[in-house]
């Protein structure tokens, strides 16, 4: 018997109600149905309507196709090496593992998934390796019931990319499950071509090999070569086009100012009507996990709603903008930053002289640093900072390997010119965001 999910990316979506049952258990608790109620892509939907999927449906199918890695992958002992990484995938119970990992791995997120991380700090995976260690939450009680403290703990060092087995490869690496799903994912509910790839063909290429001493995700080339370059050109079509498009970047950055302003009037003293867990986070205040997980995207834009209506004047206009899609403009400073930054500087003597506050109507918005960042769309940097970043926290493998005749291995940007091109050019955004009111004040100082 097996308990089936309709799905527009993968069509049908099965586990195994016996030797599965944790998955099945795990996506019935209270803490996963919360993710139905968690854009995916947070505030795309004010730039592609169609982008009201949900952080659920993702990771239902990032459990999926974990499965089909497995599956894929366990065909293939065709050296000393990968059959030692194969009889490990081969394990049942890290199987299990790798399942509940890919379905869990975003559990932690927030309303409007990374656009609360901004006004936070605080990155979704912290809280994931929280909510499964909680001994309150239905996902830690139903984990220990089953499979005990152990079992918990290599999910959260999976997860935190501690772990040294072939398992975090297939969560997180420039190959993983969890980007696998998202481009295509994405693409087609924004109703793009841009994220589509040959995700059959990347599949049927995938090989284990040790790299460094380590097991590593790597391409056959005489396989995959094309379907590679496809999709690493998916996402970077995907970065530019719609996780960095300026509309949803100037929807994130107003959400940022509503928060900052509610933020000032809390701390101040002020009296605003106010969920009381947001209240807390508001006040930078700690807050415990089972209060985190009553906040969903409902709950924010309920207040909002209300904050529309106070009687602090810029709360409420900043929400009535988010609200009403009226939201700050932009232009493209990225080539013009050092020539442009006195004109910023008269802009926002301009905008406090006409009652835009430059703390909550200015901004300076650099989308390289947004948590959408992929660290295989940058310039080769060996120093580069854990996304989550924590020093004891190991960042994924940055680089692509690819197996060639022979059996040797090459990182994937010296045998592909798109790829190496891709490499090394410099991937980053900034954009200066205001009211519309102030476009004449833009224009007359050669900004526009």
């Amino acid at each position: 018997m097996r308990k089936v999910f309709r799905d527009p990316i993968h069509n049908l979506i099965s586990f195994d109600k016996n030797e599965e049952k944790l998955i099945i258990d795990l996506i019935n608790t209270k803490e996963m149905q919360r993710l139905r109620r968690i854009k995916q892509l947070g505030l795309s939907f004010v730039t592609y309507c169609g982008t009201d999927h949900s952080r659920f449906s993702h990771s239902l199918g990032v459990a999926y196709l974990a499965k089909r890695v497995v599956e894929a992958l366990s065909h293939f002992e065709d050296d000393s090496d990968s059959k030692e990484f194969i009889k490990e995938l081969k394990d049942k119970e890290n199987q299990l593992l790798l399942i509940a990992a890919a379905l869990l791995h975003d559990i932690g997120h927030g309303p409007f998934s990374h656009a609360l991380e901004r006004f936070t700090g605080k990155k979704h995976e912290k809280w994931t390796i929280a909510i499964l260690g909680e001994e309150t939450t239905a996902v830690n009680k139903i984990l220990k019931k089953q499979h005990g403290t152990e079992f918990i703990k290599r999910l959260q060092n999976i997860i935190l990319r501690t772990d040294k087995s072939i398992l975090v490869k297939i969560i997180s690496s420039q190959l993983d499950v969890d980007r696998f799903d998202y481009l295509l994912r994405d693409s087609l509910m924004a109703g793009v071509e841009y994220g589509k790839y040959d995700l059959e063909w990347i599949l049927h290429s995938l090989r284990i090999r040790k790299v460094k001493k380590e097991a590593e995700i790597v391409l056959d080339i005489s396989k995959g070569k094309h379907a590679a370059e496809g999709y690493i050109l998916a996402r970077y079509w995907m970065y530019t086009q719609v996780y960095y498009h300026k509309t949803t970047r100037g929807a994130e950055v107003l959400l940022d100012k509503i928060l900052t302003r509610a933020s000032d009037i809390l701390t101040d003293g002020g009296d605003i009507p106010c969920h009381p867990i947001v209240a807390q986070i508001l006040k930078k205040e700690s807050v415990p996990v089972s209060d985190y997980l009553e906040l969903d995207d409902v709950v924010l834009l309920y207040l909002f709603k209300e904050w529309a209506y106070s009687s602090d004047a810029i709360l409420s206009d900043l929400c009535r903008r988010f609200l009403n899609r009226e939201l700050l403009k932009s232009i493209d400073i990225t080539e013009t930053l050092g020539a442009t930054a006195k004109k910023v500087s008269l802009l926002i003597s301009k905008a406090n002289e006409r009652g835009f506050s430059d703390k909550y109507y200015i901004e300076s918005d650099v989308a390289e640093n947004s948590a959408y960042k992929d660290y295989y769309l940058q310039p080769k940097n060996t120093n580069q900072e854990s996304p989550i970043n924590d020093n004891d926290e190991e960042e994924a493998t940055e680089q692509i390997f690819i197996l060639q005749k022979g059996g040797s291995l090459d990182e994937f940007s010296n045998k592909s010119e798109i790829i190496k091109t891709l490499r090394n050019k410099t991937f980053a955004l900034e954009r200066l965001y205001f009211p519309e009111e102030l476009k004449e004040e833009v224009r007359s100082l050669g900004l526009l």
